[in-house]
């Protein structure tokens, strides 16, 4: 099923952002800030809009070619961080089967509401577990915090471009909002369910992960938001949990909007 990126947006922004969209943008994806909508530019392209149609002609090409352009260089980039991250976590998930006969000793000063990223770094390699489960551990938790990245990268450029078309609009008697709403929603950074299975199997690894290092392997994992290790952008249920919403392959894209905007406001 396509995610439920309709009107997303609109939800973020009535959640009382304090900064501009373009600095949210820069700041939710600045290691991959070279990959985005040109959110800024395209914005100046359309500020030269004026009541002569000729130059507004000129200006409309040069808007629609530079968007497209972006669009295309966001899927396409979006396509190669899916593909790596899957690959990675087909690597990674054979290495931390099964972290119950792997893992020696559970940490007696575990946090209340433990996440493994808080976890791994009180870890004694070959002592709690040996040293290449600890190493792979820590690799492990470098891919969720950028599975994390591009869930933000694909919905927030999906924002971008809605608010440019909407910019567009406003300002033309060409209107572009079906045209590439149907064209944007036909893009794999949209339409894709490779992440959110990626994400799902993540989670469960973290899930088991987590249990047997406090010491709860075994023991109903009723509180789902302690087996996320990425704040407040995780799913609130855990497939270990739960494991009919792995099966769906949705991401709650609506709730972690609003959480984006509460997040980077607060």
């Amino acid at each position: 099923a396509i995610y439920s990126f309709c009107c997303g947006w609109l939800q973020a922004h009535n959640a009382g952002y304090l900064m501009g969209f373009r600095k949210r943008l820069r700041l939710a994806t600045d290691d991959w800030s070279s990959h985005c909508i040109s959110y800024q530019a395209l914005k100046k392209v359309l500020s030269f809009m004026c009541a002569d149609p000729s130059i507004n002609a000129r200006i409309e090409g040069e808007f629609l070619a530079k968007l497209l352009t972006s669009i295309h260089q966001v899927n396409t980039f979006y396509m190669s961080k899916e593909t790596e991250q899957a690959q990675l976590l087909r690597e990674l998930a054979p290495v931390l089967y099964k972290p119950e006969a792997w893992i020696a000793h559970t940490l007696e000063q575990a946090p209340s509401e433990a996440t493994l990223e808080k976890l791994v770094p009180m870890l004694i390699p070959d002592r709690h577990a040996p040293s290449e489960k600890v190493k792979a551990l820590q690799g492990f938790i470098q891919l969720c915090i950028e599975m994390d990245m591009l869930r933000k990268f694909s919905v927030l450029n999906y924002m971008a471009v809605t608010k440019l078309v909407d910019k567009h609009d406003k300002t033309s008697n060409v209107p572009l909002r079906e045209g590439l709403h149907h064209f944007v929603n036909a893009q794999q950074f949209y339409t894709t369910q490779l992440l959110a299975g990626v994400f799902d199997q993540a989670q469960s690894i973290a899930a088991e992960i987590v249990a047997v290092l406090t010491g709860k392997w075994g023991a109903s994992l009723s509180s789902c938001s302690q087996c996320c290790m990425w704040g407040p952008y995780g799913i609130a249920r855990s497939p270990v949990c739960e494991r009919e919403h792995a099966a769906s392959g949705q991401l709650d894209f609506d709730t972690m909007l609003d959480e984006i905007a509460v997040d980077m406001c607060g």
